[in-house]
């Protein structure tokens, strides 16, 4: 005598026409002896029937506890049930006693969808019975953007396909390490549309990982799916870029004279910054480039509201030098700026999206002059009546060619030059005059005395 398990799917269809969406999905059966006095269940058949298919009757035993049956064209519905009509037992006297355990549970399609393991978990004579990996079928995802970089403070673009789906079957997931880990974007509202669920990509790198979103520039996938079941076939590889302003050159002027501050900071950009964007500076910083032997010093703040912009020039001057005394003479350094942006689906103004941080070009090196020294070393005196008087000027630091000056005029005809003995001379000094000598740089530095 045959014995059977009578397991039925019934499920509320959708009515559109022409519906081509469907699903894929397994009915299981586990096979779990039933024990009690005088029963003999050990063998029992299962005849598994969904959307109008019937499989064989299969026997389910200790050596074949687990019958699968993969439906792959499941049409749409709302909900879906899975029922059992009861078992059949064996008596040990041979006869067959009917025991109408009928159960059935139902569940939402975006619960099935969601839930993979144990849906409509029934549980019956000779074991459990459920229906899992409701997944939906042919499902795709596109990168609708021109480039496959996104900026900072962008909106990603991409779309999932086909739609008509329910919005559970678009859960947006992404992974930081070479689609090794899959994380679900996280689901939040802004100005009433869903960051996830839905057909298109409505979030920004930004509202997945907050202010820590400067830190995964570089690759990042995108796929539709859960855990362990992706619906899409394949993923979307964004490379996200802080797509700040760049740098093009730095143009810096260090001390004319020792003791003195830096003449000149600007820094150029290739382009303006975005007014669409609301983009602005943030930060600005100078460090030390790792070209420096030692131990490379905390850098210097740079307070952006010392630095006077022109979106026709693309020039920032940095005008505030006094933050700059920490830098030290004949070590490099580096211009690094961080940009900012408004949020683009956030109306509040006070949301703003930091961008990465960036090196700018051409690091420079602080040079300040040795300070300016010099000592009258010896005046001889005339060997005749009328002779004029030489003096000897040991002169020191400063830059490049010294001027030397009498009485306000300069020395040119000729000019002193270092001589053998080390030292510069001025000759022709009438020995009666008393006479005021300076000594000047070629950036007219003159000895400074505490």
């Amino acid at each position: 005598m045959k014995k059977f398990i009578g397991i039925f799917f019934i499920f509320n269809l959708t009515t559109t026409l022409g519906q081509t969406l469907s699903y894929t999905a397994t009915a299981s059966y586990n096979y779990v002896t039933c024990t009690g006095s005088g029963l003999n269940c050990s063998t029992s058949y299962i005849n598994y029937s969904f959307s109008g298919a019937s499989g064989q009757d299969q026997i389910l035993n200790s050596s074949n506890p687990t019958i699968t049956k993969v439906y792959s064209n499941i049409p749409l519905a709302g909900s879906y049930t899975f029922s059992s009509s009861g078992c059949y037992c064996l008596y040990n006297n041979g006869t067959v006693q009917v025991l109408p355990v009928p159960s059935s549970g139902t569940q939402s399609i975006g619960n099935l969808i969601q839930n993979n393991n144990a849906n409509l978990l029934l549980s019956g004579c000779f074991g459990n019975a459920f229906f899992s990996g409701f997944k939906p079928n042919n499902v795709s995802v596109q990168n609708l953007g021109s480039t496959s970089t996104v900026c900072a403070g962008e909106q990603l673009n991409m779309v999932a396909l086909p739609a008509g789906y329910p919005p559970e079957a678009y859960n947006w997931q992404y992974s930081i390490d070479n689609q090794v880990t899959w994380v679900t974007v996280p689901k939040k509202m802004i100005n009433g549309i869903s960051t996830n669920n839905t057909t298109t990509s409505n979030f920004t790198i930004y509202d997945i990982f907050g202010a820590d979103h400067i830190n995964h520039f570089g690759s990042i996938y995108f796929r539709i799916g859960y855990t362990g079941r992706p619906f899409s076939a394949s993923s979307i590889k964004i490379n996200y870029s802080p797509c700040a302003p760049l740098v093009t050159n730095v143009d810096f002027v260090g001390p004319k004279c020792n003791g003195d501050g830096i003449q000149k900071l600007d820094i150029y950009f290739k382009d303006p910054l975005d007014a669409s964007k609301n983009e602005s500076l943030y930060q600005l910083y100078v460090r030390e480039t790792t070209n420096n032997t030692g131990i490379i010093k905390t850098t210097p703040f740079m307070l952006v509201s010392d630095v006077s912009y022109s979106s026709i020039s693309k020039v920032y001057s940095y005008t505030n030098f006094s933050s700059f005394s920490s830098l030290e003479n004949g070590r490099e350094y580096e211009i690094i700026y961080q940009a900012q942006v408004k949020h683009p689906t956030n109306t509040n103004p006070a949301i703003k999206i930091l961008k990465g941080f960036l090196v700018g070009s051409n690091p420079f090196r602080y040079r300040e002059p040795d300070p300016l020294k010099f000592e009258i070393k010896k005046a001889d005196n005339p060997k005749c009546p009328d002779d004029f008087v030489e003096v000897a000027i040991s002169v020191e630091g400063g830059t490049g060619d010294y001027k030397f000056y009498v009485d306000g005029n300069e020395k040119t005809n000729p000019k002193p030059i270092k001589e053998v003995d080390e030292y510069y001379h001025i000759r022709g000094l009438v020995p009666t005059d008393i006479n005021s000598i300076k000594v000047m740089d070629e950036n007219n530095c003159i000895e400074k005395t505490l």
